[in-house]
């Protein structure tokens, strides 16, 4: 058996390996062709597409509404050379991603952006997004887009549109979704077919839902459960601020219905979101007061590199008064979500975004003690960055020439920001129909994934390649799994 995790493997004495079959008579059943559980942006698209091809559909959500995820939808546009952006994918998760998923977003995803465009019907417009990091190494493809109203009808924006626009389209079709039901257990037929779940509603009774065609399961990730997390993937936990609300249900589930989850370790998507929203280009010290790393990388990385210090739940990016005019002429050389504001932000508008995680000082003296770090260390890492900006040259970390930076003029200033786990990628085998494999990988009848249940596309890391493919790949993959459906006899 290939390295995996499923029923059949050696119990770790996890809680899910070991929790009894619910044993209540549900007091109502609803039915349709296609049972949803989940109503976040992957599990709403699955249902929006399965309406649209003749398909009745109902979904059980166990939030009382949706919850913004999210900011860019990351697509590969025509026009992009797949073989390059499939070796940088590759090395970003080290080949260990399944081959044929990343083929089928590349291939499908653009069009499932035209889908959702379409399907707002003229009241929002997805806009190239072109803050994308701008350093040559990381190898960032401009295949994000921002999803912004152009009507009357709504005033969301980015991730949070979405979901509106797919909960509404649903809705127009006849499609219903169940608000606080907590799905517990998928149920099978005598032929080992998966065809209902349980859920328990707001007051502790149970429904049964059925899919006489199909499940998905959509259900989120598993970032805030902190027993999963331990057990398959520990690195989730050293963020030290956890973002995410998902619990693993469907995972969960799937492992219960005898599906191979993938291999140890999930994949974390860390963000350097906590305290402040953005980490620039400048210099960034640890709580010792030090440099400890090149500053001209992507978000993750930055996070990961954070985390490994001591204390490292925070760090700061220190710099001089000048900093803000140094932005601008970085524009175009420097770039990447959260290192660069976007455009038009005014120097009172990015300071007031920290709030009390913005310090500013007369002396370097005064800024440590505020920062409170080791003074004598702060004012050497200062002297040394100062010095490696007269050179040229970052000897000790390789950053770019052209964005260093020296900090001597008063007033200074240090912006606070941290490591937060957005996400964990981690779930059921999947293939490119997106149907749940056991672990001989064999179609486990009636049963798919999408979402964060749908393991295959991450591995190491959340890949910077594209900042939105997240819910690029939700949409896609959703499409996929209805249009596998509706194929199926």
């Amino acid at each position: 058996m290939k390295f995996s995790y499923s029923e059949r493997s050696v119990k770790r004495g996890y809680s899910w390996e070991n929790s009894t079959p619910v044993s209540a008579t549900p007091e109502k059943t609803f039915e349709a062709d296609v049972a949803v559980i989940g109503a976040g942006i992957a599990g709403l698209a699955a249902a929006v597409r399965c309406a649209q091809l003749g398909l009745s559909v109902i979904v059980a959500d166990k939030g009382t509404g949706s919850i913004p995820c999210g900011r860019l939808i990351g697509v590969v546009p025509e026009g992009t050379d797949k073989k390059i952006f499939a070796k940088r994918w590759l090395r970003a998760c080290g080949s260990r991603v399944n081959e044929e998923l990343l083929w089928k977003y590349m291939d499908k995803s653009a069009d499932a952006l035209s889908w959702l465009v379409s399907l707002s019907a003229g009241e929002a417009e997805a806009v190239p997004y072109t803050n994308i990091y701008q350093n040559p190494d990381i190898g960032a493809f401009p295949g994000d887009y921002f999803f912004r109203p152009t009507g009357e009808r709504y005033s969301s924006e980015g991730g949070q549109l979405v979901e509106d626009i797919l909960g509404d389209a649903l809705t127009d079709m006849g499609g219903t979704i169940f608000r606080q039901m907590t799905a517990q257990e998928l149920e099978k037929d005598e032929n080992g077919r998966v065809v209902s779940f349980l859920a328990s509603d707001a007051d502790g009774k149970y429904v049964r839902f059925a899919g006489k065609k199909a499940v998905i399961l959509a259900a989120g990730d598993c970032g805030a459960d902190e027993e999963m997390l331990a057990a398959l993937s520990p690195l989730s936990l050293r963020a030290g601020t956890l973002f995410s609300n998902g619990t693993g249900d469907g995972q969960k589930m799937a492992y219960k219905a005898g599906a191979e989850l993938e291999g140890l370790y999930w994949a974390p998507h860390f963000a350097c979101t906590a305290y402040g929203p953005y980490t620039f280009f400048f210099t960034a010290v640890n709580r010792d007061g030090r440099r400890f790393s090149n500053e001209d990388t992507s978000d993750p990385a930055k996070a990961r590199h954070c985390m490994n210090q001591r204390a490292g739940e925070w760090a700061f990016t220190i710099c001089d008064d000048k900093w803000y005019e140094e932005l601008q002429k970085a524009r175009g050389i420097a770039g990447g979500l959260r290192m660069m504001p976007e455009e038009g932000l005014t120097r009172e508008d990015i300071e007031a975004e920290f709030q009390e995680n913005l310090y500013r000082a007369d002396t370097l003296e005064e800024l440590a003690e505020k920062m409170e770090v080791p003074v004598e260390a702060l004012k050497k890492t200062v002297e040394r960055v100062n010095s490696l900006a007269a050179q040229g040259e970052d000897p000790d970390y390789g950053k770019r020439p052209e964005l260093l930076t020296t900090i001597e003029k008063a007033p200074f200033y240090a912006f606070k920001w941290g490591p937060a786990l957005v996400a964990t990628f981690g779930g059921a085998a999947v293939d490119t129909e997106m149907h749940v494999l056991d672990p001989d990988d064999w179609p486990i009848p009636g049963l798919y994934a999408v979402g964060y249940c749908a393991g295959g596309l991450y591995a190491i890391g959340y890949p910077s390649v594209l900042e939105g493919s997240d819910i690029g790949s939700a949409i896609t993959f959703a499409l996929c799994a209805a249009e596998s459906i509706a194929s199926d006899h």
